[in-house]
């Protein structure tokens, strides 16, 4: 694994949420996605500001949900895209998560 990819958060106070991660961390909007009117903002797109320098577009997401937490999170690994379905077997066992 060379990095996190990208994070994404469900939170039903979505705006808050987006608010809360650029004013702490110093995220800046992407973009906005919106169901119907642009006011019915339902998720957000946030990068890193690192100025002129080179970032991915998209390193954070919050879309509205009804309960907060952690969607999931993406990595950037440093392999042939063959070999990628060979971690699957890394990944230990879990029982599945009940809502």
């Amino acid at each position: 694994m060379r990095r996190i990819g990208h994070a994404v958060l469900g939170s039903p106070k979505n705006q808050e949420t987006v608010r809360w991660f650029r004013d702490t961390l110093g995220l800046v909007c992407s973009d906005d996605v919106y169901a119907g009117d642009k006011e019915n903002i339902i998720g957000q797109f946030s990068r890193i500001d690192a100025g002129d320098d080179y970032v991915d577009h998209h390193a954070f997401f919050c879309m509205r949900n009804e309960r907060a937490g952690l969607n999931h999170f993406s990595f950037e690994v440093q392999a042939q895209v063959s070999e990628v379905p060979a971690g699957i077997n890394l990944i230990p066992s879990r029982p599945p998560v009940s809502p």
